[in-house]
């Protein structure tokens, strides 16, 4: 009598969970939905201005995605955005008051030694005298609106 085994061996497959934050839902911050996100990851976020108290961490490799042309407001004494994971992309959003500072360096978004980031159409409403955007090598950033007197004139160490 012969007999055949047969092994059948599976792995999950990574789903891509998609995090939508919204004043009445189940996220309610922007932070609460970094901290709950994976690598790939879609975070969206609805329309409205969401007060940031602090810079937001983004330590995986995931998508920010505005619906609606959500705000990311600052108060003025800090960056808003501060990516620290390759590949993150971030689009549809607004971002306001990052505040001025002759002391620190600030900046809307903030990449951190990382690659393959995107930030593509977003609009800037600057209320200070400069707001930076800092990026490495291989990361693309395009703007759908520059509200300030004139679009960036290209690098200068390391930012636009």
């Amino acid at each position: 009598m012969i007999m055949a085994l047969t092994v059948v061996v599976t792995t999950p497959l990574l789903a891509q969970q998609v995090i939508v934050v919204r004043a009445a839902g189940p996220v309610t911050t922007i932070a609460a939905a970094l901290q709950r996100a994976a690598d790939g990851d879609r975070i969206v976020i609805t329309a409205g201005t969401w007060l940031l108290d602090e810079s937001l961490l983004v330590g995986h490799q995931v998508s920010i995605e505005g619906e609606g042309w959500p705000v990311l407001q600052g108060t003025g004494g800090h960056e808003l955005v501060r990516v620290t994971a390759d590949s993150v992309q971030i689009r549809g959003l607004v971002f306001r008051n990052v505040g001025t500072s002759f002391i620190d360096d600030r900046a809307a978004i903030r990449f951190v030694e990382v690659e393959g980031c995107a930030v593509e159409d977003n609009r800037e409403i600057p209320d200070t005298l400069e707001v930076l955007w800092t990026f490495p090598g291989g990361t693309l950033v395009t703007f759908s609106q520059f509200n300030a007197s004139a679009p960036p004139a290209g690098l200068r160490n390391g930012q636009i």
